[in-house]
């Protein structure tokens, strides 16, 4: 993940974090992963009281930073989760188009929820 996060970001491309862990964990854990200071914001689950898959918690994301959802594509560490997460923002938000290539400008990546 820290390599896709850097090349995103020098893509000139917004990256937002979404993990499912507990606040705590988040917080005591951060500072050792210093490439978590590229996410231009991060939603943690246990701050939120939600936990993936949830829509609520991507609705809150897509909120939360101004996200267009036909221009942001969410990354996890299996691309089959990534396609089903995708159709989980399309469907939290109120926008029902797919990213369209070469119109990314946001992207969320998941932050090691296994």
């Amino acid at each position: 993940m820290p390599q896709l996060i850097a090349d995103i970001k020098a893509a000139g491309i917004e990256v937002y974090g979404l993990t499912n862990w507990a606040a705590d964990t988040y917080e005591t854990l951060a500072p050792r992963f210093p490439f978590l200071n590229l996410l231009d914001g991060v939603v943690v689950s246990g701050q939120e009281g939600l936990q993936k898959p949830d829509p609520e918690i991507y609705r809150r994301t897509i909120e939360r930073f101004n996200l267009d959802p036909a221009q942001t594509v969410f990354f996890d560490d299996t691309p089959a989760i990534s396609i089903q997460r995708n159709s989980l923002v399309l469907q939290a938000s109120s926008s029902m188009t797919r990213p369209k290539p070469g119109m990314i400008s946001k992207a969320v990546v998941s932050i090691w929820d296994r």
